[in-house]
């Protein structure tokens, strides 16, 4: 029998705690929507588990395991079997590591930890009888590529619209939406989990909002009823956000409402072609690792002592410059992590554990030997930037000038695993989803 319980608790603080993500200070002092981590549990047979979803920018290993201590006291879910995402909304609470100009803030940290703990109580002790089917739809108009090539050699991140310099994007997008639909037997909605890739930014300020998934929760709750829960997994989107830079701004101060609006009819429209079945066979599987950083070079070395702590530089580039020296005084070899995947039936979740290019996502997809794949970026650990080979490589023999241009390749306290990690990333999921099978 296949049981699945959910649930969400809001863990929205006080004002006054910084806003991570920007180079520039933020301290909350409103809010536009609660911050929530909701949570799935998963039985069929000896197998339990089950993933929780927090409105962070991203949680570290030790954020893991902080929720998964307590999650092992009330409940039997095995800590390898708990997959921790988070959304990457850059406008929720500080994390348990300085962030551009945030710091890091552990009191916090401990309470929406236990928050989303015992949201993963709560999903387990409401377990039931289910239904579960997969369906999908696409969504190609909000979500661009950030990176382009420029005139000149080198890629830019961010480089302006309708800059005339911007040759082309560097990539490409992935505009599945994908879902998976839980209903009772009697065919009443119990709760509908979300995978689209798209930079949660499209909100800026200071007050705390969960961005776009919010207003996707409340276009589904609208049409489904308020007690359905929503869940939305980001998708690979390192290089992804909703700027179309090939043409002139557009995006209204409420983006977020629209595109939340957009996947959330989307959503619907893929649920309504979901074929549920009962009885589907749960597997949960995982990967520990320790992911190997780059170290610094003598040119990253000559760029740190001009830029850091000269206030004539720019923000970012006095930033990644002290991260350098850090770097090369107490290096970091590797970082710990681990990918894991949870199948439902047909339909496998796949977790990365950083913000991972779209491309690394899409080529799992690919190699998936299940019918349905969804992949979730910021998965139970947070490495930084996972770009794709290709992007290291067209970075190189360029001027240092050139290739600081995209900090997604720069290397730096928050980003620094090796150009091979994406393909190291591909094969450990499909042996993983290939376990599963």
């Amino acid at each position: 029998m296949f049981k699945a319980g959910f649930s969400e608790l809001a863990f929205t603080p006080e004002f006054g705690l910084e806003i991570p993500g920007y180079y520039t200070p933020r301290c909350a002092n409103g809010v536009l929507t609660e911050l929530c981590a909701k949570a799935a549990v998963f039985e069929s047979g000896d197998e339990l588990c089950g993933l929780v979803v927090l409105d962070i920018i991203g949680g570290s290993y030790e954020i893991t395991k902080k929720i998964r201590e307590r999650v092992s006291k009330y409940i039997p879910v095995a800590p390898e079997k708990l997959i921790v995402f988070s959304t990457h909304t850059h406008t929720s609470v500080p994390v348990d590591f300085d962030l551009y100009e945030s710091r890091k803030n552990i009191e916090c940290v401990d309470r929406f930890c236990i928050k989303a703990a015992d949201a993963v109580v709560a999903a387990y002790n409401s377990r039931r009888e289910a239904v579960c089917g997969y369906g999908e739809d696409c969504e190609a108009s909000i979500s661009f590529n950030r990176r382009f090539y420029m005139k000149g050699g080198g890629v830019k991140m961010n480089p302006g619209f309708l800059n005339p310099d911007a040759i082309s994007p560097e990539g490409t997008v992935d505009p599945q939406v994908g879902v998976l639909r839980f209903d009772s037997p009697e065919g009443k909605p119990i709760a509908l989990i979300t995978n689209f890739a798209c930079h949660l930014d499209t909100v800026g300020g200071s007050s705390y909002c969960a961005d776009y998934p919010a207003e996707l929760s409340e276009t589904v709750k609208t049409v489904l009823g308020r007690d359905v829960i929503s869940i939305f997994i980001n998708g690979c989107c390192g290089n992804l956000n909703h700027f179309d830079f090939t043409k002139a701004p557009s995006c209204k101060p409420d983006h977020y409402k629209k595109m939340g609006r957009l996947l959330g009819y989307k959503a619907l429209s893929a649920r309504e072609k979901a074929v549920v079945k009962a009885d589907s066979i749960v597997k949960c599987v995982t990967e520990f690792m320790d992911i190997p950083m780059r170290q610094p070079t003598p040119v990253d070395l000559e760029f740190a002592r001009v830029h850091a702590n000269n206030p004539s530089s720019a923000v970012n580039d006095r930033d990644i410059a002290e991260d350098i020296l850090s770097l090369y005084k107490e290096p970091v070899l590797t970082k710990p992590a681990e990918q894991q995947v949870i199948s439902i039936g047909d339909t496998a979740i796949c977790s990365l554990p950083g913000e991972v290019f779209t491309e690394i996502g899409l080529e799992i997809k690919k190699e998936s030997p299940f019918a349905h794949t969804l992949v979730g970026e910021l998965g139970s650990a947070n490495i930084g930037y996972v770009a794709a080979k290709f992007a290291h490589d067209n970075m190189k023999n360029l001027p240092y000038a050139v290739q600081t241009m995209s900090y997604e390749t720069r290397l730096s306290k928050y980003t620094g695993a090796v150009p091979e990690t994406g393909e190291q990333f591909v094969k450990t999921a499909k042996k993983l989803l290939d376990r599963c099978k």
